[in-house]
């Protein structure tokens, strides 16, 4: 068995500072991603020729989810 010696000190990787920066910055590529998303989603409903109902209810839906996931991340 390994035993600890005294002058052991415990380090966290990474710092807690760097890990809010980290964050931080994932939070915000991860808005960068989901605003390209959204842009994709409305120029698609968009470009559709004519209305169908079938279409629309899983562009709804897709809309949905994003709003969730953008409600999730800011909290």
């Amino acid at each position: 068995m390994c035993s600890v010696p005294d002058n052991y000190v415990s380090i966290n990787y990474p710092p807690p500072d760097l890990e809010e920066e980290f964050g931080q910055d994932f939070l915000s590529y991860i808005r960068s991603r989901l605003n390209v998303i959204c842009t994709s989603m409305y120029l698609l409903e968009d470009s559709l020729l004519e209305e169908n109902l079938v279409q629309k209810k899983y562009i709804d839906k897709i809309n949905q989810e994003l709003e969730a996931i953008r409600k999730l991340i800011n909290g």
